[in-house]
């Protein structure tokens, strides 16, 4: 009886081994499909993409120097972009929700939340080894930020780099003081998302600035597992493993400047936060989504979550 009890035991066993070599073989094999449909995609809207940046380049301006940088980077500066007036306007907004964040959380105990006022959205993040603090924006922006959405310069490179139909989704204030740690590398859509990060003060490697790492706004093979999740799940983030990326190719660009520079990045890349050493970093950033093409496509070409 323990005999036949073993060979039971055995035979399940060798059924579950056999289960999950199936499993992981129609795994890689999704894995496979996915990676040459987003390959393609990425490809194609590249040079889409392309063909709207010779137009603008052509106009021997600062926004077809922009994009084509962001193009090929993932990330590009446009320093002195907005004068001391839009600055000023931009930092009494940003001063006026800071003091309400702090009254909002100042007797709180360090766990992470969020609290909606109007249409501003604060949060903490519970964590006081980032030493980050934010107010989003929906629905109605301040002014000073509108004007910024509906600066000429900003509206040509969006246009250029996402398309017609583009639009703000949101935009924050945020805040970085001194902290043990910055943020994990990650990347925040697959669809295509165009940040734009406004220094409010000048900002070297010691207040914490934004990094980069280059050219991962295209399609990287590495990580192709990671974007097959993604586009599973339907979730619009991920972390891939810190030294995956570091080892990837690719130099790791900072977003340092002076006040009224504007950076621009391409979020389907792979970017973090770095740890504010000395004072504060204080900064607008705004979020533009294109059409959500790329989940669009993938459905078209027959790709399913």
């Amino acid at each position: 009886m323990t005999m036949f009890i073993k060979k039971i035991k055995s035979a399940k066993e060798k059924i579950r081994q056999r289960a999950l070599l199936k499993r992981r073989e129609m795994f890689c094999n999704g894995v496979s499909e996915f990676s040459n449909f987003y390959q393609k995609i990425k490809l194609d809207m590249h040079e889409e993409r392309k063909a709207r940046i010779q137009t603008e380049i052509h106009s021997q301006g600062l926004c077809g120097q922009t994009v084509s940088k962001l193009d090929a980077q993932g990330i590009a500066s446009w320093e002195g972009m907005l004068s001391n007036a839009e600055l000023n306007e931009l930092r009494v907004v940003s001063t006026i929700h800071k003091k309400r964040w702090e009254e909002i959380f100042s007797s709180g105990n360090g766990e992470k939340s969020t609290q909606r006022v109007g249409n501003v959205v604060y949060t903490n993040t519970g964590f006081q080894q980032d030493g980050r603090a934010r107010a989003f924006f929906t629905g109605k922006f301040p002014n000073a930020i509108a004007n910024v959405v509906s600066d000429p310069r900003v509206r040509r490179i969006c246009e250029c780099y996402l398309g017609a139909n583009y639009k703000c989704t949101f935009a924050l204030a945020e805040w970085l003081t001194p902290s043990e740690r910055g943020d994990f590398w990650h990347f925040d859509r697959l669809d295509e998302q165009l940040k734009i990060m406004i220094l409010l003060d000048d900002v070297e490697i010691e207040q914490g600035p934004l990094r980069y790492k280059a050219q991962t706004n295209y399609f990287i093979p590495e990580l192709a597992s990671i974007y097959l999740n993604v586009f599973r799940d339907g979730i619009e983030f991920a972390y891939p493993p810190g030294p995956l990326v570091e080892a990837g190719t690719g130099e790791v660009l900072y977003g340092i400047g002076n006040a009224g520079d504007v950076i621009f990045f391409d979020t389907t890349g792979i970017h973090s936060g770095t740890p504010c050493l000395v004072g504060e970093r204080q900064v607008m950033v705004l979020t533009f989504r294109g059409r959500g093409e790329v989940s669009q496509r993938l459905r078209e070409l027959g790709v399913s979550a």
